[in-house]
């Protein structure tokens, strides 16, 4: 419900729901928007890590789509969203992490 407002309150061309406990690269924003700057794409997103208290990383959340591909998520890739939607997300929500996705906002 609050995703739903921040968006409609949004002025931006990109969004991006970032979590209060993620963190994110410094170049995180940089590299999605690259990939959103080609036309046919709505959304990018990017694996996720785990991190602890510390904010030491623990681990690697590829492992959440290895029973679906072990080589797809291993590198970038670009595909039709009914094709992503029907393959992938009707098995599984293969994106483990909402701060990892910015999308098109004229594209909901």
């Amino acid at each position: 419900m609050q995703w739903d407002r921040g968006i409609q309150e949004s002025s931006g061309e990109y969004i991006w729901i970032a979590e209060s406990d993620d963190v994110a690269a410094p170049t995180f924003l940089e590299s999605m928007i690259a990939k959103l700057e080609q036309e046919a794409v709505a959304m990018a997103y990017c694996q996720s890590m785990a991190i602890n208290e510390q904010s030491e990383l623990t681990g690697c959340l590829k492992g959440w789509t290895d029973f679906i591909s072990h080589q797809l998520w291993s590198r970038d890739f670009c595909m039709a969203g009914t094709y992503f939607a029907i393959h992938f997300m009707a098995l599984k929500n293969v994106i483990p992490n909402a701060s990892a996705v910015v999308f098109k906002k004229g594209c909901m």
